[in-house]
């Protein structure tokens, strides 16, 4: 059975001061990770340590120790004085000391951290209890996500949040849809211009709605991508907007004429699609607009999901001439990105999970790589979605300024 001497006491006492010392210096180093319970641990295995010696170590300092329980019975460590025994009892309040203060610091770090976090009950709880599925709200530092599959929630880190939504495992939770007839009638301002609008059945049964000037002549041509909602009067309020600048364009459909008003209704009709129907829906788009108003240039630009499908648009007809993503998808493979050979105008929010500032980033250097010209900005305090005038991430002063930059990208690259 192993013993402890008065040297061993002390060689375990200043070792463990040391542990708490480190661990308190990673503890403040590590406020911000919200979930980081390393240290936490380590500080109460440090501290049951710490009581395990004390208890030993001054049972063993007062009582004689058995080397061998078989063997005869040997004082190990005599008290052969009481100046000794004086230092030994000095040692142990000393010790008893550093155990009570350790265990208060370790108490007000789990007092701290389990008041400073809003907790809430898993989401199928909630669900059961009446709550929306898109309502649902997680604990603090967790992101509420839909899977793709089945639209159930799910909380999770904000840092697998854009890996899970990239392989399609889950959506992004977006406001739901809600008609506003005024919200874009000032940020989106109209151009000179009068527009004359019509719907057009060119893909199957789709029917895309086209916007152009009135006045005959030439103009450039944009085919225009909705978000995950579908083909809304939103979108068809901005096909206008730009048409009135004096382009002809196209906002495709490609949910069969459907449209959702939540995001489970929204993600139901993305479901039921393939990517290689959108992409041969944008491509059909592209060749009526070509073959029934021949344009000068043809461009795209699409938000959210319209986005990603713009930058898709891209990799697969070499016919554009210009680019334009709001907070969709990306590719950053160079190979891939080769094939684009036009500028690209890309419009990101700083607090979106799904396609957060470091892809952005990852992007830009991939364009850069391969010489294609770009215009690349991230908008800092917004989230995914800022620049729709139907939900409550609307931004209007960064929507403002990101249609200013299209409006200006679209008259360099295409006109």
């Amino acid at each position: 059975m192993q013993s402890f001497t008065l040297t061993r006491l002390l060689f375990e006492g200043n070792l463990i001061i040391k542990k708490l010392i480190s661990c308190n210096q990673i503890l403040d180093k590590s406020k911000k990770e919200l979930f980081d319970y390393v240290c936490l641990s380590h500080r109460a295995w440090i501290i049951a340590n710490l009581n395990f010696h004390l208890y030993t170590s001054s049972k063993n300092l007062i009582n004689p120790i058995l080397i061998n329980q078989r063997a005869k019975p040997q004082i190990i460590f005599p008290i052969k004085s009481k100046i000794l025994q004086g230092q030994i009892g000095i040692m142990k309040n000393l010790l008893f000391v550093m155990f009570v203060i350790s265990s208060l610091i370790l108490s007000s770090q789990i007092y701290g951290y389990s008041y400073g976090i809003a907790y809430f009950p898993p989401p199928l709880k909630q669900i059961q209890d009446g709550v929306d599925p898109s309502a649902v709200t997680c604990t603090e530092g967790l992101e509420l996500v839909l899977k793709f599959s089945n639209g159930s929630p799910a909380c999770i880190k904000p840092a697998s949040a854009e890996k899970l939504i990239e392989r399609g495992w889950a959506i992004h939770v977006l406001p739901d849809y809600e008609k506003s007839e005024n919200n874009n009638s000032e940020i989106f301002t109209t151009g000179n211009y009068e527009v004359q609008t019509e719907n057009v059945s060119y893909f199957e049964n789709s029917k895309g709605y086209l916007a152009k000037p009135s006045a005959d002549g030439e103009y450039p041509g944009v085919i225009m991508i909705h978000e995950f909602w579908g083909l809304n009067d939103n979108v068809k309020q901005m096909a206008e907007k730009l048409a009135s600048h004096g382009y002809v364009v196209f906002a495709v459909d490609l949910y069969d004429g459907k449209v959702g008003t939540t995001t489970d209704e929204a993600r139901q009709l993305r479901s039921s699609f393939e990517q290689s129907q959108w992409t041969e829906n944008m491509n059909t788009a592209v060749s009526y607009v070509e073959d029934n108003y021949s344009p000068t240039n043809m461009g795209s630009i699409g938000w959210c999901f319209g986005g990603g499908q713009s930058l898709n648009l891209a990799l697969n007809n070499e016919d554009m001439d210009a680019t334009v993503i709001y907070y969709g998808q990306l590719v950053t493979d160079t190979e891939e990105l080769s094939k684009i050979d036009w500028p690209v105008l890309g419009i990101f929010a700083e607090l979106d999970n799904g396609i957060p500032p470091e892809t952005v980033n990852e992007f830009e250097f991939a364009l850069n790589e391969v010489g294609i010209e770009n215009d690349i900005t991230i908008y800092p305090g917004v989230n995914h979605a800022f620049a729709n005038p139907s939900g409550d991430r609307y931004a209007p002063q960064e929507s403002k300024d990101a249609w200013q930059k299209t409006l200006s990208f679209f008259e360099d690259n295409l006109n």
